[in-house]
């Protein structure tokens, strides 16, 4: 299959991201980086992952990973935290 230069970053980005998640190692990517795979595979990793103030508890031994989206829009606008659906034992409800 041939790929354009935008669909072959995005597929390297979020395999960067695959393999932070089986190497329990933290990830950081930049909204830039998070709205091209929105717009190429039609995953919003912000809409899929869960805020630290959406969780209560943690599954052990899962607790140790967590995807930083990297906000790029200036001081103002804090770097988001989120947690994978299957790293949550417990939601907070509101």
């Amino acid at each position: 299959m041939r790929l354009t230069k935008e669909e072959k970053t995005v597929l390297e980005d979020l395999k960067r991201v695959i393999d932070s998640c089986i190497n329990g190692n933290d990830i950081r990517i930049l909204t830039s980086q998070n709205n091209a795979i929105k717009t190429v595979l039609g995953i919003d990793l912000k809409e899929v992952t869960l805020r630290k103030k959406e969780v209560k508890e943690l599954k052990r031994g899962k607790d140790n990973f967590k995807i930083i989206i990297q906000n790029t829009m200036g001081i103002t606008y804090p770097d988001t935290y989120g947690f994978f659906p299957f790293q949550v034992k417990k939601r907070k409800w509101s």
